[in-house]
Order: structure tokens, then C-alpha cells, then sequence
């Protein structure tokens, strides 16, 4: 990072004073330590930041990450319907495309890599065009908390383990027969696994980068009002889940609601926390059980998991209440781990901050 880059991170969000240089960061003229989350948004200043600059590496961005990304997967789509072998075929006809065969590891395996592809392009595009470092579109900490992404996933998997646990128990002992059936571990399963281990960090990664990164960061330019940053991130996020085939076959009120609120959740931890790890640990978990452990019958990337959702539409009072309950018990959680409820007393715990 240049000198001219690093510099331009050193202002104070509130009156934009220039920062004296301690660890925290302090600004002279509000005579407060600046919070990660000031720090955050301040990060949106680095680099290049010209109208011109911002379109045109958003343009390559999507380029790179739709177009660029796909061919792969669409390179073995055209041998496959030139000449089908070991029992695989490609379905390019259907509202999902997708590799069908005896096992679903080749249809996940191309599919992300259009993640790879478009995590590589999105890192060379805007360190070469507006020379913004990824890290920084991360986090306000010095260095990314890895630490933060494990504990993250840690609560995600807690909470969903014992809310299936709960339900299955009642359902057995009430004979109440459940939307969702028991498949079992498959040596497909297992395949999916060790794939899901690796490439699903990037996949979850890439979109919370850009879109609780990169596209955050620029409406913060336009107007830096964590509220409006919440919920713009979170409609544009919801918006661009509408390209998957769930919201279509499930019920779209119910999906864009459940997309929605999670967009909207993962947006406000990031303002308060001053930086996106949380997000993206509850996304990698999120998806790793999506995958893995209850999937859907007809999903963006259909995968052989433990369970099954068998309903044909989903009803928005099983979206309400779950949803309500699981970011609340979450929110808590990261509330005292990370001592976001110590308000009286910012100067000490430079990680609180209000999303007002």
C-alpha cells in the first residue's frame, strides 16, 4: 500500500480531522480513540476513489465474476453434450444449469469455481485500477481476525444443531411427521465434504467482500449513514439471490424475507464490530449446513445432504420466528464476547460503536 493510500485512511469519520497516530487511533479535535467501525468506513478513502475508477472496475468485476468465471463449467458443458461420458450429462436448459451424473462432486466442483475465478479477478481489478487493498475492504483491524470467523461459525453451527436436534425430538415424540427426511452419509457425501471444506470459504468469502465490503464502502461515499448502509447492502443483496432457482419454487415473499433479514443482520455486525468477519463466518457456516446438513430438494447447487426439505413451499411464519430467535441469541452472543453493550465507556473499548 502506498504512502498517499495510507494516509488517506487516517481521518476522523465524525469532523475529519486528521488522527494523531497511537494505537487506537485519536482524534485530537472530537478527543476520543476512533472504534474499529469508524475505522472501517474510513477505509472506503484509500485508494482511488473517481466516479470513472468505480465504474469501471465494478463493469470487470461482474464481467470477470459471471462471464470469466463460468467457462469452466461451460467448457465441460459443451464436451458433455458432444459426448457424454461415464454416465454425466449437462443440463444448460433448466433455470439452475447443472452437471448431472452418479455423483453431484463435478457440478459443485465448476460451479465454484466461478468463486475462484471471481475472487482472483476481484482482487487484481481493484488493487490494479483504484489500488484499494482487499484486507482493508475487510476490516478495520490491522490485520484480518481470524479468530472472529471461527467463533462465528462456532455459534452458527451451536444454534443450528440444537434447533434440528429439538425439532426431530418433538416430531418423534409426538409422531408429528416433519417436511424433511434422513438420507444418510453416501461416499458422495463425503466427497462433497472435503470439496464444501475448501471451496466454500471462498465462495461465502467473496460474496460478503463485495457485497458488506466493496459495495458498502462505496454508498458510504454517497452518503455514510450506517442505517442506509444496512439496508441498501441487504435489498441489493436479497435482489441479486433472485438469479437462484429457491426463490421461484419455494415461495418468493418467504426467500426474499429470509435473504433479506440475514443481509440486513450480517450488514449490522459489520458496522459494529468494524469489520466483516463475523459476516462472513456466519455465511461459511451458513452455507457448509445448507450443503451438508439440511439442504433443499431444488436448490442453485444441489448436493447430498444429511436431511432433506421435502415441503414444496415455504410459509413466512417458519421464516419469522426462527429468524428472530437465531439473530437475536447471535447478536447477544457477539454482543459479550466482543463487548459491544460497554456504550458508557467508548474510550476503553474501541470495538463498541452504535449503528445509529
Amino acid at each position: 500500500m502506498t504512502s498517499k493510500a495510507y494516509s488517506q485512511e487516517r481521518f476522523c469519520a465524525k469532523c475529519n480531522g486528521k488522527l494523531i497516530p497511537l494505537n487506537p487511533l485519536m482524534c485530537p479535535f472530537c478527543d476520543e480513540r476512533v472504534p474499529y467501525s469508524m475505522k472501517f468506513l474510513n477505509n472506503a478513502r484509500i485508494g482511488k476513489n473517481s466516479l470513472f475508477r468505480w465504474t469501471v472496475t465494478a463493469i470487470l468485476i461482474l464481467f470477470m465474476w459471471s462471464f470469466v468465471g463460468g467457462i469452466p463449467f461451460m467448457s465441460v458443458c459443451s464436451m458433455l453434450d458432444n459426448n457424454p461420458f461415464w454416465g454425466y450429462s449437462c443440463d444448460i436448459d433448466s433455470y439452475a444449469p447443472s452437471i448431472k451424473g452418479p455423483s453431484s462432486a463435478p457440478n459443485f466442483l465448476f460451479l465454484h469455481l466461478v468463486f475462484v475465478i471471481g475472487l482472483f479477478g476481484f482482487w487484481f481489478l481493484t488493487n490494479s485500477i483504484q489500488k484499494k487493498p482487499v484486507s482493508k475492504m475487510i476490516t478495520g483491524r490491522k490485520q484480518i481476525d481470524k479468530e472472529r470467523i471461527i467463533f462465528a461459525m462456532f455459534v452458527s453451527f451451536l444454534f443450528y444443531s440444537i434447533a434440528l436436534s429439538g425439532e426431530l425430538f418433538i416430531s418423534n415424540a409426538n409422531n408429528v411427521p416433519l417436511a424433511i427426511k434422513y438420507d444418510g452419509i453416501s461416499p458422495d457425501w463425503i466427497l462433497i465434504l472435503i470439496l464444501a471444506i475448501f471451496f466454500v470459504p471462498i465462495q461465502a468469502g467473496l460474496e460478503e467482500i463485495i457485497f458488506r465490503g466493496y459495495i458498502l464502502h462505496g454508498l458510504s461515499l454517497i452518503l455514510n449513514n450506517r442505517i442506509f448502509l444496512a439496508l441498501s447492502t441487504a435489498s441489493i443483496f436479497a435482489f441479486v439471490h433472485l438469479s437462484n432457482p429457491e426463490p421461484w419454487t419455494y415461495g418468493i415473499g418467504p426467500y426474499l424475507m429470509a435473504i433479506f433479514t440475514m443481509g440486513f443482520f450480517m450488514s449490522a455486525i459489520t458496522l459494529i464490530d468494524g469489520g466483516m468477519e463475523l459476516a462472513i463466518g456466519l455465511h461459511i457456516a451458513n452455507n457448509l449446513w445448507v450443503h451438508l446438513i439440511v439442504g433443499l430438494e431444488n436448490s442453485v447447487i444441489n448436493t447430498p445432504s444429511l436431511f432433506v426439505i421435502t415441503s414444496s413451499n415455504i410459509q413466512y411464519e417458519a421464516i419469522i420466528l426462527p429468524t428472530i430467535i437465531q439473530f437475536s441469541v447471535t447478536f447477544i452472543a457477539f454482543g459479550l464476547k466482543y463487548k459491544w453493550f460497554k456504550f458508557n465507556d467508548r474510550k476503553k473499548h474501541i470495538s463498541s460503536s452504535s449503528l445509529i
